[in-house]
Order: C-alpha cells, then structure tokens, then sequence
C-alpha cells in the first residue's frame, strides 16, 4: 500500500469531510442514434436515509421526506434566490418551451446515460415543481451521438427541425460539424461536459465546466504549490484535446509555476493496461503522478497504482470516483487518490441548499439507477441554469436572446457551483468556459472524501498568464 494511501489520516482530520457529492470530469464515450420526447411522471429512486444524511451534512435539515422536494427546505435559499414555498406545477395546455439535447447516451464501449437521465431528471422537477418557464412546460428533444463527426452534424439537424430554443451538452467528442450547424443558426449551446476544442471555443457554447483544460490545470498548481513537486509525471489518453490539455494546460504551467521537470507518457484511448505507461512515468522517480485515464480506464488506472505500490500523490479525474469504478476496483485500494470536482464538498461555507435539493430530486424523479454523485451533477447543472435563464428571459424568448443572455452574465448564480461569467474572457484561448474553477478532494473512506484544496482553485487566473 502506497505512502500517499498511509498518511490520509492526518490529512482528513485538517479538512472538512462529506460524502461526495457532485463529481465531475472528461469522459469519452460511443453511442448510436435515438430521438424522443421526455415528460411524464418520474419514478421513485433511493432511500430516504441517504438523503437525509446528505442533508443534515450540508446544514440544510428537511422537515419531511415527503411531498414536493421544495417544500421539505423552508426558508432555504438556492442558487434562484428564495426557494419557492410551495410547488407550482407547468400548465400543460400552455405552449411548450423547446429545448433539444445532444450526447453520446448509449453504445458498447463506455455510454454514460446518466448525462441524458439527469437531463430529463431535471426537466421533470422543474415541470412538476417550479411551474416550468413561465408557467409553460419544458419539452425536451434528446439525440444520441456516436463518435463520428456525421452523427454530430445529424442530430443537430434533428433538434434544429424541432424548433428548439437551446441545446444542452451531454458528451460529445466529435462534435464539430454539429456546434457549426448551431452557430449556422444561432441556437446556444449550453453545458455538458465540453471534450472538443469546438464546444470550448465557439461563441454560441455556454459551459459550466473546466474541462480537461481545468482539470489538469488544477492538478498541475496543486502538485507545484501544495505538494511542492520539483518532478512530476503525466499520463494520460493521447486523443486530441485530452493531450494538448495535458500538456498545454497542465505541463506548461507546472513549469512556469517551478516544477523542474515534466515527464509525459501517453497511452491509446481504448487502452485497458494502464501498468506499462505508469511504469514508466515511475521510472523517471516523480514526486507527483497525475492521470489523465477517465471512463473504461478508470479501474485500470487505479488497479496500476495500488499494484505499483505508488508512493507519491496520485491525481486522476473526478469521473474515476464514481462508485461504479470504486467498487470494481476495491475502496481500500483507491485510498488516498485526490480527484477533481467543480462543487464545494462543505455546502456550510455556501449559504445554498443546491447540493441537499439536487440528491432530493434525483431520489424522487430520477430513474433507479441514477448515481446522484457521478458526472450527472454536471448535466443537472446545465439544466438548471438553462431553466434559470429562461425565466429571466420569458418562455416566448428566441435563441438569440438566450444568447445575449447568457453573454452578458457576470458573477451569475450557478447551480451548485462556482458563480459564472460568459463574457468569453475567463478561460484564455478557450472562451466558452463561464466557470472554470475546480476543487480537489481526496478520497478518505467509501463514500467519503476530504477537500484538499483550499476552496476553489480559480484556474482562469492562474492561466492568465500563458
């Protein structure tokens, strides 16, 4: 068992502890095509104990576990302002407001449905609790992409034919010809989980995450300032925007931050034996071992460094702390690595209650199996957001108003995230990342971790200098 697994202890104890909530990274996936509708009455999912304890974590103490989950929090407020006191449902004789999504949703290799179902997860919440835009309902049209650039461009077409007023962002690695069709007609593009430099850089991309780019940035400032690292070791995928994130992101500011030496090793996307590349990046007798393996990697990343026996810190992205991954590979053997997220563990140093509403509304509308602290929180997020936009801006509102909306957004309110800013300047080179910022927890027991870093690390700043 590794140094970096031994010492957690004394670490914990200086460091406010949660059970998770809200990881989120790079994942790349496959799918193949659907399209429908999304409405209808969400199922009951989880326990009431669970949430409970969630929510007494957070400071924000249901009165019930029953009825609408916005009347369980009186008097609490949320990224909206005041939560509502009582649940208005969206009149369904009202003209709908057209919202499309596009993601890869399903496939052989690594879908994440639980982008898509968080999506829906959401849409049904605000449409049974928050009385939808202005009374109107919220109907979603969902398109699963697959990793061809054709697939992008096709679903695209198909949410533009529905007249939609925005697209929310599940995954979508090659989605360039798609994000070109939205620019074409001047539909936004508004959060997921942004893997393309074409959905970092577009101007009608709206993007509540880091993305790789944060990601590795935030590993990089931790491993040069906290752990103080005079060598550390990368690997990760070697596709396109997860390597130039590795190494323009990560590589270039640990030296600029006073890292002496960056090793990098790099490994084919599909890859399921992670030993050999960690094997060599060990060689090199690192102080800090960052990871870019995400999705169907995950197991074999962790799996490598508990059998490695790695006796410095090990970084890898927050979608490896999924519980799927943690419980394939074993809790005791994944102690001590520190992943990154893009929400506060310790809801007390927020006054907001996002964290304790988003678990309730997952256990009461989202499907059985939905994980409530994996990479859905992000897509939740983006729904949110939306949501909070459009009422901003009415329900008979176009795109291109949703645009200037959003363009114009400066410390704006984020779902259980850092506040965020569209104005295209807070992420250089990359002008579609609002929010940015990112935290490190280390994983410290099943279900738990511990905050790492001091608060946010605001890596828009720290890049500003490239």
């Amino acid at each position: 068992m590794g140094l970096h697994r031994r010492v957690i202890g004394r670490v914990a104890a200086l460091r406010p502890v949660l059970a998770v909530a809200g990881l989120t990274a790079v994942v790349l996936l496959v799918g193949c095509s659907e399209t429908g509708t999304v409405g209808g009455p969400g199922q009951q999912a989880g326990s009431a104990t669970s949430t409970q304890s969630a929510m007494t974590a957070g400071g924000y103490e249901p009165m019930s576990d029953d009825g609408p989950v916005i009347e369980r929090f009186p008097d609490a407020t949320w990224f909206d302002g005041d939560l509502p006191a009582t649940a208005e449902r969206a009149d369904p004789d009202a003209a709908p407001v057209k919202v499309g999504f596009i993601g890869i949703s399903d496939g052989p290799i690594a879908a994440l449905p639980e982008l898509l179902e968080a999506t829906e997860t959401a849409v049904e919440f605000i449409n049974t609790e928050l009385g939808g835009v202005d009374g109107h309902p919220i109907e979603l049209f969902a398109c699963s992409v697959s990793l061809s650039p054709e697939s992008s461009q096709r679903c695209a077409r198909q949410v533009l034919n529905d007249d939609v007023v925005a697209v929310l962002g599940g995954i979508n690695v090659m989605s360039g010809p798609g994000i070109a069709l939205l620019e074409e007609a001047g539909v936004p593009y508004v959060g997921g989980i942004p893997v393309s430099y074409d959905e970092m850089r577009s101007p009608m991309s709206f993007q509540f995450s880091g993305g790789t780019a944060g990601a590795f940035a935030a590993f990089g400032a931790d491993a040069a300032k906290r752990v103080k690292a005079k060598k550390v070791a990368m690997v990760y995928a070697d596709y396109g925007a997860i390597a130039d994130g590795a190494h323009t992101y990560g590589a270039e500011l640990m030296q600029r931050l006073g890292v002496e030496q960056v090793v990098e090793v790099t490994f084919p996307l599909t890859s399921t034996d992670l030993v050999a590349p960690i094997q060599k990046a060990l060689d090199a007798e690192p102080d800090a071992l960052i990871l870019g393996a995400a999705d169907t990697s995950c197991a074999p990343a962790l799996d490598a460094v508990a059998d490695l026996e790695v006796d410095v810190p090990v970084y890898l992205v927050g979608a490896c702390a999924d519980q799927k991954w943690l419980d394939q590979v074993g809790v005791d053997r994944a102690l001590g690595t520190i992943f990154n997220i893009e929400g506060r563990l310790n809801q007390r140093v927020v006054d907001s209650a996002d964290t304790e509403i988003y678990h309730a509304v997952v256990e009461e509308y989202g499907p059985d199996d939905l994980n409530s602290a994996g990479a859905a929180t992000v897509s939740f997020r983006s729904a949110m957001n939306l949501w909070a936009a459009l009422e901003q801006v009415g329900a008979d509102a176009t795109p291109d108003v949703v645009v200037e909306w959003f363009r114009a957004t400066d410390g704006q309110e984020n779902f259980d995230g850092h506040p965020y800013t569209c104005d295209g300047e807070q992420m250089p080179g990359l002008p579609a990342l609002c929010s940015p910022q990112q935290v490190l927890v280390e994983l410290i027991g099943p279900k738990e971790f511990a905050e790492v870093s001091d608060g946010w690390i605001d890596v828009a700043e720290l890049l500003s200098e490239r």
